[in-house]
């Protein structure tokens, strides 16, 4: 049998940090999947793209206004390079698209490629 090193808190403590943890994550958008090492590929795909969409563009959006603002010029940050996380999941898109009668390079302007 395994003995265990350090603390042992109770079980209920133990259910308490991870409530924690995740309203804490919960909080900054950050799904807790991003950071269960027992999380499927799947998952992961999802939480990222989730927390790119739900999180990282709405907070530059809010960062281009107040640099706008501050510097009198308008200010585009290029989040682009963000939507790519998943080439596979824009493949099966573009696939998609272009299986329904869209032309590849509108297909490929609609998914932000």
């Amino acid at each position: 049998m395994a003995r265990r090193f350090g603390a042992n808190p109770p079980e209920a403590l133990t259910e308490l940090r991870r409530d924690v943890e995740r309203s804490i994550l919960s909080t900054f958008g950050i799904l807790p999947s991003l950071l269960d090492p027992k999380a499927s590929g799947t998952a992961l795909r999802e939480a990222r793209r989730q927390f790119h969409a739900g999180t990282v563009v709405p907070t530059a959006s809010l960062v281009e206004a107040a640099l706008s603002e501050a510097l009198n010029e308008d200010v585009k940050l290029n989040m682009r390079r963000g939507k790519a996380t998943d080439s596979a999941t824009l493949a099966r898109a573009i696939s998609s698209l272009t299986s329904s009668g869209m032309d590849l390079e509108t297909a490929i302007v609609s998914v932000g490629l």
